[in-house]
């Protein structure tokens, strides 16, 4: 994803967020190697803020991506499943994050911890998310957040619509509404462990 990428994020081999239209973004997709051609599906209609979608996979991969279009440009581009992008590349290109949210993503027996968290790395300025769950790492790592971590979710988005993103939940994967993001919103206080400095969410 990254070695194959020709601009810098959030832009994505030219394709620009807020400002490749939604013609130009269909035109460059065809034009990729990288992109499977008939796994394209484009105009797939409305869904929460956006207008339109369209969805394709990369080549000789377990990736999938999604295309989120406003006013026929391009507004968030998110791509999910085998990255094979650690947090640590993430951050020598574009810095430290602003926030992480830590949200408990699944509850054991009564009494008992929660079993998983997701991890959401934002950075609003840049218009980038980032996000992994605990269950993907082995056991005796789950407690920490290290630079070694495999991001399972990277969503590239226009700083423009943020407050969009905030409004609708989209960047808690709707497991919280804005009040709640924004109250569970931790600053970035480095690599560690884990809920000590980034206590989670309460869900209700």
């Amino acid at each position: 994803m990254l070695d194959n990428n020709t601009c810098d994020l959030p832009c994505w081999n030219e394709i620009r967020l807020g400002v490749t239209t939604a013609n130009e973004f269909e035109a460059k997709l065809n034009n990729l190697e990288i992109v499977q051609i008939d796994s394209i599906l484009l105009n797939k209609g409305k869904w929460s803020i956006f207008e339109n979608q369209s969805f394709f996979q990369i080549t000789n991969s377990n990736i999938q991506s999604t295309a989120y279009f406003i006013e026929e440009k391009i507004v968030l581009l998110d791509f999910w499943g085998d990255l094979d992008i650690t947090f640590e590349q993430i951050m020598d290109l574009v810095g430290e994050p602003e926030y992480i949210i830590n949200i408990p993503m699944s509850v054991g027996v009564p009494g008992f911890p929660t079993t998983s968290f997701s991890v959401n790395v934002i950075y609003p300025t840049s218009g980038i998310l980032i996000v992994y769950n605990t269950r993907d790492l082995e056991k005796n790592k789950r407690s920490v957040i290290s630079p070694d971590i495999q991001i399972k979710l990277l969503a590239l988005f226009d700083p423009s619509i943020y407050d969009q993103l905030l409004e609708e939940g989209l960047l808690s994967q709707s497991m919280l509404d804005r009040e709640e993001t924004l109250k569970y919103m931790r600053d970035w206080k480095g690599f560690g462990d884990l809920n000590e400095k980034y206590p989670p969410a309460i869900l209700h």
